[in-house]
């Protein structure tokens, strides 16, 4: 008997474990984004050790997501004049313009972002912080219409700043939908280390993140870099309901197997 209440004992704690634990995703940086201001085709503008974004790991906890972005430039933010960006989010999928590298792909022909978590300080003054859950307002996007709602674009220039990349979102005479909070991680002083920032919210009661199969994202500093962007699954409940009805099942085959010895 003890045997069994062993068995029923784990398999039960797993199933609170696997209900209450963060699905994780990895999106690597295999996003370019279009060509920098004096036209030069590539993925990092700039020295690598100033400006390289490795990945984006996001996590999943009920309605609570949070997302990780690795790079180099947290060690280096206010390089050259610029600032964090606010990380965008589609809620709707991702669409980009092209294949990967995406090297064609820019505001005016790329997704359309529903949402933006907000940063209250860009300047690198604090490491940590609060943040606001915003609409996007996307404008025009046509050229003929410079109007980009309330999207901030990358500078460029001489400098060789990428051109056209969504960085931050103006907020004036705007409310958040949900308030969050943000980090910056420095694993060491070393420039070759890839450290982190992270955004934080709770979206709980807002349908177009618990309605969504798939979520967009788009992360990068004022001068656009180094640009990562891509997509990540949202898990439905039954994943979770079919991981547990699993481990019960192991608890059943147990149960079974004990009263046949017995």
């Amino acid at each position: 008997m003890k045997k069994l209440l062993g068995i029923l004992i784990l398999c039960s704690l797993a199933v609170f474990f696997v209900a209450g634990s963060a699905l994780a995703y990895t999106i690597n940086d295999n996003y370019w984004g279009d060509k920098e201001g004096t036209g030069s085709d590539r993925d990092i503008v700039g020295y690598d050790y100033h400006f390289d974004v490795d990945r984006m790991e996001v996590a999943i906890t009920g309605s609570s997501l949070t997302v990780d972005i690795y790079s180099r430039y947290f060690n280096n933010i206010g390089e050259l004049g610029t600032e964090l960006g606010d990380l965008f989010i589609s809620t709707n999928g991702w669409n980009p313009s092209g294949a990967p590298t995406y090297n064609t792909d820019y505001y005016y022909n790329g997704e359309s972002w529903e949402y933006a978590l907000v940063l209250n300080d860009h300047s690198g003054g604090a490491t940590s912080g609060t943040l606001g859950l915003y609409l996007v307002d996307n404008g025009e996007k046509t050229f003929a219409n410079p109007d980009t709602g309330n999207i901030i674009l990358s500078k460029f220039g001489s400098n060789g700043f990428r051109k056209y990349q969504e960085t931050q979102v103006d907020t004036r005479d705007l409310s958040s939908s949900a308030a969050g909070n943000w980090k910056i991680f420095n694993s060491s002083s070393d420039p070759d280390t890839n450290d982190y920032l992270r955004f934080v919210i709770d979206y709980s009661g807002i349908s177009d993140f618990e309605d969504a199969s798939e979520y967009g994202f788009h992360w990068t500093m004022t001068c656009a870099n180094d640009v990562i962007e891509g997509s990540a699954p949202v898990p439905e409940p039954a994943t979770l309901l079919l991981l547990g009805t699993g481990l019960l099942g192991l608890a059943g085959i147990g149960r079974k197997r004990f009263f046949k010895k017995s």
